[in-house]
């Protein structure tokens, strides 16, 4: 929520939410994709079907990048 109005007041001229980051970055997504990757790999060797395997893909993904912009402001 928090995002939002920076980003809302940014757009209206007003400043003071600079140091809060907008974005992710390239190098947090290209981290959380190879970890995500790594665990469907895992759950593809441990004999899980395609949709669990994707199902985890999703689910690891998701919680990084939450994690990641957590960790960012």
């Amino acid at each position: 929520m928090t995002r939002l109005f920076c980003l809302v007041a940014a757009v209206m001229g007003f400043y003071g939410c600079a140091e809060q980051p907008l974005y992710v970055t390239a190098i947090s997504d290209s981290h959380c994709t190879g970890v995500a990757k790594h665990r469907a790999i895992e759950a593809s060797y441990a004999g899980e079907n395609h949709e669990t395997q994707r199902a985890v893909y999703k689910s690891v993904y998701a919680e990084c990048t939450f994690w990641q912009n957590k960790l960012a402001l």
